[in-house]
């Protein structure tokens, strides 16, 4: 079953114009259009003075505020990844402008979500055109996560009713866990991965989006799932994150567990594509709603495993899956989604929120991806 996928994923390249020379110059094309997209938007936020993009649903912009002020950090980083692409001055200046129009939202916001913001923004900024400002914004929060590891755990609130005791692990925190890495605390990154691989996988392979445990004597409880179809389904964007924060690891610290716990996770979420290498919002459920969020973060750790392990069937799937997102099904013309790119992302399906979007970390993902790809 497994070799049949990848020759129907070799004829779709191929058949579509898509075989690696051909995908390249798609790509760059979509790069090409995103430098001007992502420019238009920040001369309008500039001067408007107004909120990040969220997600672009229901005909309208929703913006990264409230609940959602966690994904402010998105566009900056998106911002970071085309002007180095572009090699365009001016838009790494914007960048670095949109970057520190941030300190107001890491100044106010929740361990997780410092987190979440300064790793898409700051860390890409940082890589491209280091300066001390971004150094120790980063080392900052890094610090404050280690000062309060609990709070690195305790990603997602408790919900009504549940003691104050419960401790709950999202998997959403793997990718952030570089964060922590690359500025003096490599060893609570690590312990916090190797206990989700004791604690939060199923035997198929697959994790929880979370898992519940006692935080007086930190034994584990149950699994919980915000996203997923049940608590104990496979939601793809929490296989996608996993995959990338394992593969991450395993580049940094060469310790063959992680590089073990990537692959396992690549080979679940595999087996478990159709021909586009577009996910179901979560792997377990009947309800049909492809999710190109998810398939946007598995192409970018799928890039980077190949690169990690030279395995052809991580590359093979990275490609079928850029070479669906780069199709008109999926990729947002310039108009449609008020300048986002990629369509039919999944945010919440379960509370009904964004279902059939374009999410900006959608956007961040595959412009990675892209970049990855085009970079091996």
């Amino acid at each position: 079953m497994r070799m049949r996928f990848f020759a129907v994923i070799a004829a779709c390249l191929s058949l579509c114009g898509c075989a690696e020379g051909g995908l390249k110059k798609e790509l760059k094309s979509v790069l090409k259009d995103a430098v001007v997209r992502y420019n238009t938007m920040a001369t309008e936020i500039e001067q408007g003075g107004g909120a990040y993009p969220y997600a672009f649903d229901g005909g309208e912009m929703l913006p990264a505020e409230g609940d959602k002020m966690w994904a402010t950090g998105y566009f900056a980083g998106s911002m970071w990844m085309l002007a180095d692409w572009a090699e365009d001055a001016e838009m790494v200046e914007s960048a670095y402008v949109h970057t520190r129009r941030l300190d107001k939202v890491i100044s106010t916001r929740n361990m997780h979500d410092y987190a979440t913001v300064v790793n898409a923004a700051h860390k890409k900024g940082q890589q491209i055109k280091p300066t001390d400002y971004l150094a120790q914004s980063l080392f900052m929060v890094a610090k404050s996560m280690s000062n309060n590891f609990a709070a690195l755990y305790k990603s997602v609130d408790n919900l009504e009713g549940e003691p104050e005791w419960y401790h709950r692990v999202s998997v959403r925190t793997m990718p952030v866990l570089e964060l922590m890495y690359d500025n003096g605390w490599a060893g609570y990154a690590k312990i916090h991965a190797a206990h989700t691989i004791d604690n939060q996988f199923r035997e198929d392979g697959a994790i929880y989006e979370g898992y519940i445990y006692n935080s007086e004597n930190f034994k584990p409880i149950a699994p919980f799932s915000i996203h997923g179809a049940g608590e104990k389904s496979a939601w793809a964007q929490g296989q996608a994150l996993a995959l990338y924060g394992y593969a991450m690891l395993y580049r940094k610290s060469e310790e063959h567990a992680f590089l073990n716990k990537a692959k396992s996770l690549a080979d679940y979420i595999i087996a478990n594509l159709d021909e586009s290498g577009i996910p179901n919002w979560d792997f377990d459920s009947a309800d049909v709603q492809k999710d190109s969020a998810a398939a946007a973060i598995m192409a970018a750790a799928l890039v980077d495993l190949y690169d990690l392990t030279r395995n052809e069937k991580y590359l093979l799937t990275a490609e079928q899956q850029l070479a669906t997102l780069c199709s008109a099904e999926y990729l947002a013309s310039a108009d449609e989604c008020g300048g986002l790119l990629l369509k039919h992302g999944v945010g919440n399906r379960m509370a009904g929120e964004q279902v059939d979007a374009a999410l900006v970390y959608a956007d961040y993902y595959f412009i990675e991806a892209i970049m990855r790809y085009l970079n091996l």
